[in-house]
């Protein structure tokens, strides 16, 4: 077990050489370097980066990799749930609250709204699916996640332009937190933004100095508006529209890299889930079915939902911020 990583003046007689390291991406089964490799190679990229050894080591020195925080990354809900699956367990948890806390929280919300263009029944049900509404923001050392998720594999250039950010932020004294903790992916606060996003978009809403989305209901409010709005968020287009596709219909046209007009996908066959013709319409819009291409429903995704799947990828988690979204508004569908 590693006690002590780099300190001062010895840190370049504690690098060790990597020797035939391959540029290709290792497995997330198995890495091809050790964790300790892994980090001093790190090292010298933070280093390249501007990130002092003071730095590294108060962030990164006695980090060590966490296996199930691996474990988690590869049964993410989300991803392997069908959508009713997922869309119920959330709902079913947060709906309730979410339409309380709209309530309670309804002139601050409306304020940002006004500010940020961003409704806020948008807000509080990402506020609500990411943290409980602040009750559960994660309990993991942030530093711990992205190392480990970096070295991992996988999606080791992500992590690491987060872990890169995370080391920045606290050499620029704008972390207020000196050990943050957040989710196993590293997200933190109530709003649950990786650095970059924290770095890019949290907003001091308050006027204190600090953008705490950890603790400062207008904070958080307005970093997800700013975050939204900043993405591209439009007030004036709806997010979804769950719609039947016709018998026969082409599945290679199901993706969100092809994008029509509603009336040319009304053209192909398309109709609301009701049955009833699509409206006219020269909106764009591609077509997603997250359960596969012949099962399961399918929707015109338009651009702010496209803004979603900037905050996370993943389709089903989109399609459920929409819809819980539309629940708080009163509204059955997005």
């Amino acid at each position: 077990m590693i006690r002590h990583y780099f300190t001062g003046a010895l840190v370049s007689l504690l690098l060790i050489p990597t020797v035939g390291c391959s540029h290709k991406q290792p497995s997330a089964e198995t890495p091809q370097q050790s964790f300790v490799e892994w980090k001093n190679q790190f090292y010298e990229k933070a280093v390249a980066a501007g990130i002092t050894v003071e730095t590294f080591n108060r962030v990164l020195g006695l980090v060590q990799q966490n296996p199930d925080i691996v474990k988690l990354d590869r049964k993410q809900p989300e991803v392997i749930q069908p959508l009713a699956v997922y869309r119920e367990n959330v709902i079913k948890r947060i709906e309730e609250p979410a339409k309380a806390n709209y309530q309670k929280h309804k002139k601050l919300l409306m304020k940002v709204e006004k500010q940020y263009h961003v409704p806020a029944h948008v807000m509080v049900s990402l506020w609500g699916t990411e943290s409980n509404f602040g009750k559960n923001m994660g309990d993991v050392p942030v530093a711990q996640s992205l190392a480990t998720l970096s070295h991992e594999g996988r999606r080791a250039a992500l992590f690491e332009s987060e872990l890169l950010a995370l080391l920045a932020l606290h050499q620029s004294g704008r972390m207020p937190k000196e050990n943050p903790v957040g989710s196993w992916a590293g997200a933190m606060g109530q709003c649950q933004f990786m650095p970059t996003a924290y770095r890019d978009k949290a907003v001091d809403a308050d006027g204190d100095g600090t953008a705490d989305i950890w603790a400062s209901l207008p904070d958080i409010f307005a970093s997800i508006g700013n975050y939204l709005h900043m993405e591209g968020w439009n007030m004036n287009e709806r997010i979804l529209h769950p719609i039947q596709l016709p018998a026969g219909f082409d599945p290679t046209w199901i993706s969100l890299e092809n994008t029509k007009s509603v009336n040319e996908w009304a053209a192909l066959g398309l109709k609301d889930v009701s049955g009833k013709a699509l409206p006219k319409s020269s909106l764009q819009a591609s077509l997603i079915r997250p359960d596969g291409p012949d099962i399961g429903e399918a929707y015109l995704a338009y651009n702010n939902f496209k803004v979603l799947m900037h905050w996370n990828k993943s389709q089903r988690f989109g399609i459920t911020i929409a819809t819980m979204a539309a629940h708080i508004a009163g509204r059955k569908n997005p």
